[in-house]
């Protein structure tokens, strides 16, 4: 019995191996999709166009009056209700998916933003705008809290990453705005495009994101059958 409990042993793969080599496996895919987040994130907020958004909107031939009250007002207007058709989309979509819906928003806005001339278009823009951020409020931050539970880096180390990201692409787009249009005199409709390609990468990055995190997280991150089938209206 001593020959053949030896070969058993050889032929037995350890468990603890596996179960190792699974774990750095998983590891390494939530880095690399923490990666992808965060580059997501900066493309996302990557926006030179914004601080010229009414000036944009003046030489296109809307008045001041209608830019701050016809326009502008309807954002505040648009913001709550977009959260609560948001979160309970994430409650079926998952946080990966809502990042692509969020992005398709955004790149639409910035379209629409740049080729648009009609009031009611441009006003349909604060309704998408609305959306687009209110997908990414809650699921960016749950997806990185997900694969942050895969790393052996803390869930702090991840979201001041996150903050760092945020506070760059903004500055960084900040200053390249500034310099098109003060030092370069680059015409608006330039700027606006700058901010339509990043969109546009930020739209491929999530949908990279699906597919990066799908054996991580799930395509749907929650499970088929919860008892909260919609925790969004049971904490309303």
């Amino acid at each position: 019995w001593r020959p053949l409990q030896r070969w058993s042993r050889w032929s037995t793969p350890s468990v603890s191996s596996d179960s190792e080599q699974s774990f750095l496996g998983r590891r390494g895919q939530a880095e690399s999709a923490m990666t992808l987040l965060l580059l997501f994130l900066a493309a996302a907020e990557f926006s030179p166009s914004e601080p010229f958004l009414a000036d944009f909107l003046i030489s296109k031939g809307f008045t001041k009056d209608a830019v701050s009250n016809d326009i502008f007002d309807l954002w505040l207007y648009f913001r709550l209700p977009a959260l609560l058709v948001m979160g309970v989309a994430a409650e079926r979509l998952g946080s990966a998916r809502m990042l692509v819906v969020g992005s398709a928003f955004g790149t639409l806005t910035a379209a629409m933003t740049l080729f648009c001339t009609s009031l009611f278009l441009i006003q349909v823009t604060q309704l998408t705008v609305a959306l687009s951020v209110a997908s990414h409020t809650g699921a960016f931050y749950a997806l990185l809290f997900e694969l942050s539970a895969s790393t052996t880096v803390g869930y702090q180390a991840h979201v001041h990453w996150a903050k760092a990201t945020l506070v760059l692409a903004n500055c960084a787009a900040g200053v390249l705005g500034s310099f098109l249009r003060r030092s370069l005199v680059v015409r608006y409709a330039w700027i606006f495009g700058v901010s339509l390609v990043s969109q546009a990468i930020s739209l491929v990055l999530s949908a990279a994101l699906v597919i990066r995190t799908a054996p991580l997280v799930g395509a749907t991150n929650a499970p088929v059958a919860s008892p909260r089938k919609c925790a969004l209206w049971t904490d309303v």
